[in-house]
């Protein structure tokens, strides 16, 4: 319990937060704007699709999030453990 409290203080700082924020948005925006392109505002836009896009985003995003996570954040945690 005392590791994910120190990695929830950790995570509550602005460089941290902010990115990870950003990332999840840009991608939801990016799915929606392609899907209403693509459809428009027409009545046979099957909402399937628009679903598995925005899904598909969301797992995009969170794997970038985990790539900068094991790269940068890990090695800062580990560093912020120490003091």
């Amino acid at each position: 319990m005392g590791q994910f409290v120190r990695f929830m203080r950790f995570c509550n700082r602005r460089w941290v937060k902010w990115p990870t924020v950003i990332v999840f948005l840009t991608a939801i925006t990016v799915a929606h704007f392609v899907m209403a392109d693509k459809y428009g505002d027409s009545p046979n836009a099957p909402t399937w699709e628009f679903t598995i896009t925005l899904h598909a985003a969301m797992l995009v995003a969170a794997a970038i999030i985990i790539v900068f996570y094991k790269k940068r954040i890990k090695r800062k945690l580990m560093e912020y453990g120490k003091d």
